[in-house]
């Protein structure tokens, strides 16, 4: 969603018959859009990185895992519970679960999964 798309929302919502009562307070597009969009435009930016995980496919979309700043893969799937290391990386179809934690180099990928308090130092491939 980009800013255009935020204020069409905005002014759609206004247009319900029952927003229009005069008793109902409404914010205004100014606090919408300061309250909204940063959070909006910081979720693009993430989604527009990408990084080369070094297995044929180039530049693939990616984004740093928050916990522990690890790269995964969109395609991927972490759970925020778990924890990626700084070298770490998770890409193709894997899966990280619960505390799971992945360390050093460790690579986690095609359709490997890793479940809940396990931990990795080592490539695991499913």
């Amino acid at each position: 969603m980009n800013e255009k798309q935020l204020k069409e929302w905005f002014d759609n919502l206004h247009s319900i018959p029952e927003v229009k009562n005069p008793e109902v307070k409404l914010i205004t597009w100014e606090t919408v859009r300061n309250l909204l969009l940063p959070e909006i435009e910081e979720t693009v930016e993430k989604e527009q990185e990408t990084y080369d995980f070094e297995d044929g496919n180039g530049p693939v979309p990616a984004h740093k895992h928050p916990n522990g700043g690890g790269w995964v893969a969109n395609t991927a799937h972490v759970d925020n519970t778990a924890f990626v290391g700084e070298n770490a990386k998770v890409y193709g179809n894997a899966r990280v679960y619960g505390n799971a934690r992945v360390f050093g180099n460790a690579r986690v990928f095609g359709n490997a999964e890793i479940p809940r308090g396990t931990v990795s130092t080592g490539d695991l491939k499913g």
